[in-house]
């Protein structure tokens, strides 16, 4: 069975993911057709690339225009570099089939959540998490604010910040979290979490609280998101699923909780004798409710 590589998506494959989600329908067929088999546009002309693709030539130049290239020419050389790198496993969870047995299907998942991991840390901006870090430090309280599945992301970071002290207070529900962001005040840190960043409710009370003089954190794995304009500091990762399947994969979450983590790591290092009292405080706690 083919085995994944480590290896890291090329930064161009990778924007090219994090912005399909507000493109044009045009735009959108288009990466999906370089994503399928980006090797097909090695030596391709525009004309050649719109006829296969099926879209314009006016598409195409939107688009490479849209992920940062100046021009189509730009585009193909920096994608001409990518194909000489090594190859990437074709596993995921797209890739399952009903006649897999169990250990394909777990090699699969565990495949393309290993690959998002490598990619996410391959494109990782460590001057803003330093950032975030700074401001939860000095934070006199934080609030973090999320729904849905990214709330499993949510309640594992509130953990992670109770355990050092901190007293973060979660608001999953739109009207709590109104008022809570209408309180917000300039030495209050808020952090709103939405893998897609098109949440309602945490776009609303981030922008809600930063009106109000709070810094706010953004974490998201898209590019171009409504939570991104209301944020100060925006922290992402690499989401490689594809929602076009059935399923509903893990990617970014644990994604999000990784690179989470790592801000939980430099929050615990400012300040190692006091982390650890408190540490070792919550794990006597926990202790005592064991049997």
């Amino acid at each position: 069975m083919k085995k994944l590589s480590n290896t890291a998506t090329p930064e161009i494959l990778i924007n090219i993911k994090r912005n399909m989600h507000h493109m044009s329908p045009a735009m959108n067929k288009l990466a999906k057709y370089i994503l399928e088999d980006y090797k097909k546009l090695d030596g391709i002309q525009i004309h050649q690339l719109a006829k296969e693709s099926g879209v314009s030539e006016a598409t195409i130049t939107r688009f490479v225009k849209e992920i940062g290239f100046q021009n189509y020419q730009a585009f193909v050389l920096q994608m001409a570099k990518v194909n000489t790198r090594k190859e990437q496993s074709a596993l995921s969870y797209g890739s399952i089939q009903e006649d897999d047995d169990v250990s394909t299907i777990c090699n699969k998942v565990f495949s393309m959540n290993i690959q998002t991991i490598t990619d996410t840390l391959s494109i990782l901006d460590t001057d803003k998490i330093v950032h975030a870090v700074e401001a939860i430090a000095d934070a006199r309280r934080i609030m973090i604010f999320a729904q849905g599945r990214s709330q499993v992301t949510a309640k594992s970071l509130r953990q992670r910040l109770s355990r050092l002290g901190l007293s973060p207070c979660l608001y999953t529900d739109a009207h709590d979290g109104a008022i809570a962001s209408s309180l917000a005040e300039k030495e209050d840190v808020v952090i709103g979490i939405s893998t897609y960043g098109r949440s309602r409710m945490v776009v609303a009370n981030m922008e809600r609280a930063r009106k109000k003089g709070a810094v706010t954190i953004a974490v998201t794995s898209y590019d171009n998101t409504p939570l991104e304009q209301f944020a100060d500091v925006v922290l992402k990762t690499v989401n490689n699923e594809n929602l076009n399947f059935g399923y509903e994969p893990s990617c970014a979450t644990v994604t999000q909780m990784i690179m989470l983590d790592c801000l939980y790591i430099l929050l615990y290092l400012k300040d190692k004798e006091m982390s650890d009292k408190y540490i070792n405080t919550s794990i006597e706690a926990v202790e005592e409710e064991k049997m």
